[in-house]
């Protein structure tokens, strides 16, 4: 699955400042770790997800984000469904369509 080329993403040079981009598809499945409120957890769902499995929230929070170096940036754009909270990050942004916006 994609998650095979993710050793790209610690290569000499490109831990510093990184782009993540995905547009696909996106679910959710039973959270079989327990760290979600709801009980899902959000996947991508990549082409070969039939022989290779979606890919879980908590997989690219452990591929894409506890990788990354102190003072590194990651900018991630993610569109798909479900997509709000597919890097299991610690807080969340919500905008109030008035510009104004609130760290929860």
């Amino acid at each position: 699955s994609s998650l095979t080329c993710s050793g790209w993403f610690m290569m000499p040079g490109l831990e510093t400042c990184s782009f993540f981009h995905y547009s696909g598809h996106g679910s959710q499945t039973e959270d079989r770790s327990g760290d979600e409120e709801d009980g899902l957890d959000e996947t991508l769902v990549p082409l070969d997800y039939q022989q290779a499995g979606c890919i879980i929230d908590d997989d690219i929070y452990s591929i894409l984000i506890a990788r990354l170096p102190p003072g590194a940036r990651l900018t991630a754009v993610i569109d798909c469904c479900h997509s709000g909270s597919i890097m299991d990050l610690q807080y969340e942004y919500a905008g109030f369509g008035n510009g104004q916006f609130k760290m929860m």
